[in-house]
């Protein structure tokens, strides 16, 4: 049985493969990111700035972050339970006064779930942005 179940997950994984579909394995994070030149005091005129991306998550619990290699503040982490099933995952930075609106989505065909944070940069310079899921299984 054991090898049936091994064979299936083999094969649910080359076919998402195949499919272009972005597959997170057990232990290893993924990333949803976008490098670009940011502003450290933003106005609300400015453009938002995302990145999204397809990707396949097994059934289970994950520690998911958001990050900026610029900010000042603390990134927006929480432990979720996802189902098993393709996301879509989008990254975005809302410019406001002074800051940036970071959020991070995730999108499932029942629902989405997302987290968000403040980032005050450091410096005007190119950053390095977005989120990462962890499994914890």
């Amino acid at each position: 049985m054991r090898a049936v179940k091994s064979a299936v997950v083999a094969v649910a994984t080359a076919a998402a493969t195949l499919a272009g579909v972005t597959t997170a394995s057990a232990a290893a994070p993924a990333y949803n990111e976008r490098s670009t030149y940011l502003v450290r005091d933003p106005h609300p005129s400015m453009a938002t700035s995302c990145t999204s991306r397809s990707i396949y998550l097994a059934a289970g619990d994950y520690s998911w972050k958001t990050y900026n290699s610029l900010s000042l503040y603390d990134p927006a982490s929480r432990n979720i339970y996802l189902a098993a099933g393709t996301y879509t995952w989008q990254d975005c930075l809302v410019p406001q006064n002074l800051d940036y609106r970071h959020t991070s989505t995730l999108s499932y065909w029942g629902g989405s779930a997302s987290i968000a944070t403040d980032d005050y940069l450091a410096a005007t310079n190119q950053a390095t942005w977005g989120s990462v899921l962890t499994p914890l299984f």
